[in-house]
């Protein structure tokens, strides 16, 4: 198991998985989307996980692997569907990625991501909260419930805890979902964390 404790694999700042660690064994496939820079992949290697990292930014693939050297690095945009076959992940970690898209799109990534992941395996997913008005809700225009081009050509889709069990629940059965307060970049953040399983 990873143990390695030079800067690289220095605790993520903020270490969301944490409440978590009951699931997060040595030896589980994981493939973690919207990797952005790396910190929560390189705690999952920490904790002797085999991680696939991906994300549509070269830049931040980049920065993936200074911090998690062995790893490997998928460039794709989520929407596109997921290049992996059916059933081979055990885990699928989501932080702060899967809340950018039109509800159709949003739905899509639901079915892929239940498509890659074994039977029983799980998701960890965290989203943007409605209300988050320090990380612009309500910022732009509405173009549907709770979805903002906050600028133009960038969008946003902010969930209630209702509105993210309506799109997991056809495809897991839902362990938790609970609000969480955290800090990013100096600013409150208000997040929902989603924990659920695949049904078998």
């Amino acid at each position: 198991m990873m143990t390695d404790q030079s800067p690289k694999y220095a605790r993520p700042s903020d270490p969301w998985l944490e409440e978590h660690a009951d699931l997060l064994r040595p030896g589980l496939r994981a493939l973690e989307l919207g990797c952005g820079s790396g910190e929560d992949t390189a705690e999952l290697v920490r904790m002797g996980i085999e991680v696939i990292a991906l994300d549509r930014s070269l830049a931040q693939l980049r920065r993936t692997r200074e911090r998690a050297p062995g790893v490997r690095l998928v460039r794709r945009d989520m929407r596109a569907g997921l290049p992996f076959g059916d059933g081979r992940f055990d885990l699928v970690v989501s932080s702060l990625a899967i809340h950018y898209f039109d509800w159709a799109t949003t739905c899509r990534i639901a079915d892929e991501i239940a498509r890659v992941l074994r039977p029983g395996g799980w998701l960890l997913c965290r989203v943007n909260r409605v209300g988050d008005v320090n990380f612009e809700y309500g910022a732009g225009r509405e173009l549907e419930p709770e979805f903002f081009e906050v600028r133009p050509g960038h969008t946003k889709r902010f969930f209630s805890e209702a509105a993210l069990r309506e799109l997991l629940a056809p495809r897991f059965e839902v362990d938790s979902i609970a609000p969480r307060v955290s800090t990013r970049w100096s600013m409150q953040k208000q997040t929902i964390v989603a924990r659920a399983r695949k049904r078998a």
